[in-house]
Parts: C-alpha cells; structure tokens; sequence
C-alpha cells in the first residue's frame, strides 16, 4: 500500500512539475514581447501605431508586424532626438502585388509578401506614414478556406504548395492548426507559414487555445475576432470557443455597411451539427442561435466553418453553411479526402467548391 502511495505522489509532483515548466517555457518563448500591446510600440525615442496588423515582436531599433488585414496602416513618430539611429519595421503575410505610399524620410525596399522600411531618428522628431494595400482591385477573385491540420504540417505544406502554383488572393485557416496550443507547436507552424506565397488569415480553434495557446495565437497570428475587405466583399473572423456573446454586437455593426454587397463569416465551431445523432459543434446553443438569426438578418453570403473533419454542406434558414475540416486531422463521417475550399467571387455572385489535395510529398 505504501508502495502504491509513494508512485502515486511521484506521479502527482512529476505532473505538477511538468505543468509548471511548460508554463515556464510559454512565458520564455513570449519574452519580452509581451511589453508591447498588439498595435502599438512605444519607447522613450519612437512611437509607432498599426492599424491592419499585429505586432510580432519588438526590439529597441527593430520591429515585427504581422498583416491581419488587406490594407495596412502605420504611424511612426520620433520623440527623443537621437541622430544616427534609426528603426526597421518589417510587415509581412501581404498580398501579391501589393502597392504603397510612404511619406517621411526612410528606405523602403519590398520583397514577396513583405515590406521593410529603415526610418532614421534625426535631430528633430520625426512622422512617417505607410499605406500598404492591394495594387488594384480584380473581379472575379478567388479565396482559399481549409481546416484542421493539428500536426499534420505535411497536409498544410501541400495546400501551400497549391496556392504556390495557382495563387489564390488569400486563404484563411479555420482553426485547430496546433495540436495542443504549446508553444513548441506554435514554432513549427509559424515557419511553414512564414513560407506562404498569399497571405494566410487564420481562425482560433479550440486546440490552438488549450493551454497558454490564446496567448500565443492572439500574439503572433491573430486576434481573437477581427475583420478585412476587399472590394465589395467583407471577411469577418470570429471565435466560436467560448461564450463570446461581446462579438455579436461589433459583429452587427460591421454587417450593416450598405457598402459591402458580399459577406462571408469564417468561425471554427459550427453552430450545430448537421449530422443525425451528432453535437460536434458550439457549446453555448444560445449564442449560436443568436448568431445564425443574425447572419441571416444581414445576408450573409456563406458562414464557413470547420471542427468537423469531413465536408458538409447545409442551410439555415436561407443562410449557406460549409463545413471544411480536412486539412489532415483524422477524418469523420462522411469520411472525405484531404481537401480545401475553393471560393471564387465575380459579377455574378459566389462560387464554390472541394477540392482534394494531392497526396502529401
């Protein structure tokens, strides 16, 4: 009996111990970074504000930013006089082509999917503005939507390799791209899609989330919930993990723009599950139930969603719901091939369809 007791203790410390580290470990691959909020930078010599993108990562003379948006806006502005240094901000996962009008003093330089801008800090403050968007806006466009590959980086690589080949305008993930939320996992998924050739826009799911997850996600892919256009065409992320009722009423106001003659919603949980005899979907019924009402109050194209890991199509009172969960997690009833969704948008309304990918090299 002591024996047992003994094992068991050891077993409850190891455990203990393990969590701790992991924890430990979260808050070091973090660093430092976690002094700068998401959109802003601040230190006694600059200023700099985002609007469109998050900040990465953050160093005195060096600065990371990651486009959530099609449109990116900064502001710089010098505050100590230091001559003869000066700050690099680079942005990436920007869409092919892009344009940009930069006014300050700097040297900007661009490359694929990225732009890079070394603004001097000289003897009096300086102010430095950057735009970057789409070069021009083209009818019909496609987007890419696809879900669930966990660890299965290979499935990912290989949609990747696609978008190489037939370059879509964009693609958004829906979610569950970790296994576990740890920050090990995080690191190898980051440095597939810092390969992307078309900017990647992702949606939390609930194993991206587990553990110090959110904090890594919100830190270096996404916000929580946010939105981008393009055109005529609104693209709005929301995160369906938990009760998050906040997000209807921003969500509202984002859907009532008469500009917008199309909108898609992207979540990772569906509101229900269409299947007979299933409930893999959002935990909190009410919250789905106010959201669909919602989405088909405002005329929502297509609600996009993934968790499933199959692909379903059904309705909801008028509203298109698509279902895409097959980027390499084990696959569920009715069992379907890797694949993604290919959504085209033209003169003539929305299109869309599966498409398998090839087999993983």
């Amino acid at each position: 009996m002591g024996k047992r007791v003994f094992i068991a203790l050891s077993f409850l410390v190891g455990a203990l111990v393990g969590l701790f580290l992991m924890f430990y470990l979260c808050d070091e691959f973090l660093g430092s970074h976690l002094n700068w909020s998401r959109t802003t930078v601040t230190t006694s010599r600059y200023e700099l504000k985002v609007e469109g993108g998050i900040v990465t990562h953050a160093k005195p003379f060096r600065v990371h930013v990651r486009a959530t948006d099609l449109k990116v806006n900064l502001l710089f502005r010098g505050r100590e006089r230091s001559p003869g240094e000066s700050v690099v901000v680079e942005v990436d996962n920007l869409p092919r082509g892009f344009k940009t009008d930069y006014q300050g003093p700097g040297f900007p330089s661009r490359g694929d999917g990225t732009f890079t801008v070394v603004v001097p800090l000289r003897k009096r403050p300086v102010v430095s503005r950057l735009s970057i968007l789409p070069s021009s806006i083209r009818m019909p466009f496609t987007f890419w939507v696809g879900g669930d590959n966990r660890k299965r980086l290979d499935i990912l690589l290989s949609l990747l390799g696609e978008a190489r080949r037939e370059r879509p305008l964009f693609i958004v993930l829906g979610g569950d791209l970790v296994l576990r939320g740890l920050w090990w996992q995080y690191e190898r998924l980051l440095e597939v899609l810092d390969d992307s050739p078309v900017p990647v826009f992702p949606v939390p799911g609930n194993h991206d989330l587990e553990f110090c997850g959110r904090r890594i996600f919100t830190r270096y892919l996404a916000p929580g919930h946010y939105s981008f256009s393009y055109g005529d065409s609104l693209f709005v992320v929301l995160d369906t993990n938990g009760k998050e009722r906040g997000q209807l009423k921003w969500l509202d106001g984002l859907l009532r723009n008469p500009r917008y003659r199309h909108r898609f919603v992207f979540v990772h949980k569906p509101p229900f599950d269409p299947r007979q005899g299933h409930h893999h979907a959002m935990g909190d019924r009410e919250f789905a139930r106010r959201l669909l009402d919602l989405l088909v109050k405002r005329r929502v194209d297509v609600l996009f969603c993934s968790h499933i890991h199959s692909f379903l199509e059904t309705r909801y009172k008028g509203l298109r719901i698509v279902i895409t969960g097959g980027l390499g997690a084990h696959r569920k009833e009715p069992l379907e091939p890797f694949h993604y969704v290919r959504v085209k948008v033209g003169p003539s309304g929305v299109e869309l369809g599966m498409v398998r990918l090839p087999p993983a090299r």
